[in-house]
């Protein structure tokens, strides 16, 4: 099962992506599927038109307060006929002859606030920020340098991740399953 949470700012969320929920009630809501032992994974998106780094910071937040399987995090692709490729053609972050491509890793919008850069490096550290504990963020912050150092601080951390939070051979699907 998967839900998408799209953003962790209340007002950037409202009104920006229009979507109206609280914090409060997607943590509350999301609460049901772990006690009843289903898995389910959160889709997360970071690169939105005019979002900052620290407006994705808040993502990050949200998604530390929640109990998921899994968790993703995809970077925004401005699709054609919808409110947000507008935005983003109005502001001159995209070309309006651009055809965005589906599930990119490196932003198509150009933008002062979040550049792209900054966008792929959070985008590569964004699980490991979710689920380590905040002592390791400014390691983290290294990480999302895209640099040889930086890619060397992000490669042992990508290790001790995986050894950290994926020991369990058998994927919790089927415990729930037996």
């Amino acid at each position: 099962m998967s839900f998408g949470l799209e953003h962790g700012n209340e007002e950037y969320r409202r009104k920006v992506i229009k979507r109206s929920y609280t914090n409060k009630a997607a943590v509350d809501a999301l609460k049901n599927p772990t006690k009843l032992n289903i898995p389910f994974t959160i889709n997360n998106i970071i690169g939105f038109p005019d979002e900052t780094r620290e407006l994705a910071m808040d993502t990050i937040e949200l998604n530390r307060q929640i109990d998921s399987f899994n968790l993703s995090c995809s970077t925004f692709a401005p699709y054609k006929g919808t409110e947000l490729r507008d935005m983003a053609e109005k502001l001159g972050y995209v070309d309006p002859e651009f055809i965005a491509p589906a599930n990119v890793d490196w932003s198509t919008l150009d933008m002062p606030s979040f550049s792209k850069e900054e966008i792929y490096g959070l985008q590569r550290t964004f699980v490991m920020y979710c689920k380590f504990p905040k002592s390791r963020w400014p390691e983290l912050k290294k990480a999302e340098e895209l640099t040889p150092s930086g890619d060397a601080v992000w490669e042992k951390m990508r290790e001790e991740f995986l050894e950290t939070y994926f020991q369990d051979p058998e994927p919790a699907i089927a415990k729930v399953n037996d």
